[in-house]
């Protein structure tokens, strides 16, 4: 199933990017969600600061190989590319951290219209096995995990703002 939504070109559309992401991927364990909030907000980041554009987040699950996928479509021609920033630079990281935790990740130009989508693709544990429960709702053959994952126990205290 695919789900899109379109953001404005504010700082507060990364929040409703991440949030979009989430709660999308709900049915899914906390740190696949929890990591697509964090790449997507890299991303939607990038969107607002570099292409100073409107933006999609489109979320694909499954995809033909059983993966999440999100994409984040902007009006920027120009391809990003991963930065080694000194440790002093305050910006330059998001690219990194998308290369290091998507399983894929990739860059495509539009030929319908202007700008280009930068996307990646989380592979999910092998027994998550998933299928459409109905319309709008995602479906695992357990019920979601709750607490916190090591990917949120790595990122706290505060991950949780991120879904505010």
């Amino acid at each position: 199933m695919k789900w899109s939504r379109c953001f404005v070109e504010t700082a507060p559309s990364v929040t409703g990017a991440r949030r979009f992401v989430a709660e999308t991927l709900s049915t899914l364990p906390a740190d696949v969600q929890a990591t697509a909030a964090l790449l997507v907000s890299e991303l939607a980041t990038n969107a607002v600061l570099h292409a100073t554009s409107a933006f999609e987040v489109t979320v694909t699950y499954p995809t033909r190989t059983g993966t999440v996928r999100v994409e984040v479509a902007d009006d920027e021609r120009s391809r990003p590319t991963p930065l080694n920033p000194p440790p002093s630079a305050l910006h330059g990281r998001g690219l990194l951290l998308v290369e290091s935790l998507a399983a894929r990740w990739g860059v495509r130009h539009s030929r319908r219209r202007v700008g280009k989508t930068v996307w990646f693709e989380l592979a999910l544990p092998a027994a998550e096995v998933a299928r459409p429960r109905r319309a709008g709702a995602l479906a695992l053959g357990r019920r979601p995990r709750r607490g916190r994952s090591s990917l949120f126990d790595a990122l706290s205290p505060g991950w949780s703002a991120l879904f505010a």
